[in-house]
C-alpha cells in the first residue's frame, strides 16, 4: 500500500479552487462536503484558509487528494502537475492513475451491460504496453 502521509503544499491551490467549483455546483455546504469525502470539516477549512503569516493552517496531503479523487471531485489530470518531487510521492500518483484506469474500466464493463471481456483485454493489454 502507498503511503498517503506525502505532502504536496504545492498543489493547494488548485485543490481549494476544484474543491470550491465542485461545492458550488453541487450546492453543498463545508459540512455536507466534508461528510461526502471523509475528511473533518475543521481541517477543510484549514486546508483552505491561511494564517496571519499567509502560510495555509493545514499543509496538503496526497491523503485529501486521494479521498476527492475516490470521490470523484475531481480527476488526476485537474489536480496532478507531473512533476512529482519525491520517489514516495510518484510511487502515489502511479498508485492514483492505476486506480482511475480500475473506475475507468468498471464504467466500461457497465456500459457494455457486464460483459468484461474486451475492456479487460484492452486494459491488460495497456499495462503491457507501459511497462
Amino acid at each position: 500500500m502507498i503511503s498517503t502521509r506525502i505532502l504536496i503544499p504545492r498543489l493547494q491551490e488548485p485543490f481549494i479552487t476544484l474543491i470550491e467549483v465542485y461545492m458550488k455546483k453541487y450546492s453543498l455546504k463545508k459540512n455536507e462536503f466534508s461528510k461526502f469525502v471523509g475528511i473533518r470539516v475543521d481541517t477543510i477549512s484549514h486546508l483552505i484558509n491561511k494564517k496571519n503569516d499567509g502560510k495555509y493552517k493545514c499543509k496538503l496531503s496526497a491523503e485529501y487528494i486521494k479521498r476527492c479523487l475516490e470521490k470523484g471531485v475531481f480527476k488526476m489530470d485537474e489536480i496532478y502537475d507531473g512533476q512529482p518531487e519525491t520517489e514516495k510521492e510518484a510511487a502515489f500518483w502511479n498508485d492514483m492513475k492505476k486506480r482511475e484506469r480500475i473506475l475507468e474500466l468498471i464504467d466500461e464493463i457497465e456500459r457494455r451491460k457486464g460483459d468484461p471481456i474486451m475492456p479487460l483485454e484492452v486494459y491488460l493489454s495497456g499495462l503491457k504496453t507501459n511497462r
